[in-house]
């Protein structure tokens, strides 16, 4: 029995400037761009096929990571010191379908309420790893700005196939 291993997290900006998907020509890549008062640097998909699409832009830092089948990826994206987000991105023929997973959680039943949003906390949505079932483990933590404050952390399984959240209890 074959067991495919999801492909390790790959940091932009860094020495290297590509994730290569495990089972084919396809990656992800960013090209180096700086401007007056930080980075912006485009991040792309590449089919390996000659169809090149932007799908993100680092402004802090970011990881990339494929699923072992290749089919997908994510980028968990450090918007800075106070957000982070996770984006599931699906490849098509020519297309992306991405989903913010920040977006996703404030219309998923149990989301973190109250301060514990992104516009009244600190607030990081994490991708951890791909697991053998093709679904994402991560988590949504930070800690509230308003007194008293204080901290959150809600872990949660993503299902890329069918785009479902579920709460980890």
């Amino acid at each position: 029995m074959l067991t495919l291993l999801a492909a390790a997290l790959v940091s932009f900006p860094a020495a290297s400037k590509e994730a290569r998907s495990p089972t084919s020509s396809a990656r992800v890549f960013y090209r180096e761009h700086w401007r007056v008062g930080g980075q912006a640097h485009p991040v792309f998909y590449d089919d390996g096929i000659g169809h090149v699409v932007q799908v993100a832009t680092v402004t802090r830092n970011m990881d990339v990571s494929w699923s072992a089948d290749g089919r997908r990826f994510f980028i968990q994206d450090n918007l800075g010191s106070n957000a982070g987000d996770c984006y599931v991105v699906t490849p098509g023929k020519g297309t992306v379908r991405g989903v913010s997973l920040s977006a996703l959680i404030q219309r998923t039943p149990g989301h973190p309420g109250g301060d514990e949003r992104p516009a009244t906390s600190h607030y990081y949505v994490v991708c951890s790893e791909w697991r053998s079932d093709g679904s994402i483990a991560g988590r949504v933590s930070g800690h509230t700005d308003r007194n008293p404050v204080r901290g959150f952390d809600y872990p949660f399984t993503f299902d890329a196939g069918r785009c479902r959240l579920r709460w980890v209890r």
